[in-house]
């Protein structure tokens, strides 16, 4: 899961690079709006979110890029351990999902 959640981030940023000239992905550090998340994505700093994360609202996980969960009206960054996630976050389960997450 490590390397699958690697390798999609990869080709997230890769793509965003030479399409957008945006720098973070869904759950990676983020300090404002104005902190470089990629198009479509706003910097969540609710406790939940940690001290910041790039996310997306939503009602389900349709709505969520690349097999990303919503829960809670915003998208979260699957997880197997902490080290999958943003180094402010953990891994963590909740609905019995396993989400990168600050809460």
């Amino acid at each position: 899961m490590k390397t699958m959640t690697r390798s999609l981030k990869a080709a997230f940023f890769l793509g965003c690079a030479l399409l957008a000239g945006c720098t973070a992905g869904l759950g990676d550090d983020c300090r404002s709006d104005t902190n470089g998340c990629a198009g479509g994505l706003y910097c969540c700093t609710e406790g939940k979110c940690g001290r910041g994360m790039c996310t997306a609202g939503c009602s389900s996980d349709r709505d969520c890029p690349g097999g990303t969960y919503c829960e809670g009206r915003i998208c979260w960054q699957p997880c197997s351990v902490d080290g999958d996630c943003a180094d402010h976050l953990l891994c963590k389960t909740k609905d019995g999902r396993r989400m990168c997450r600050g809460d």
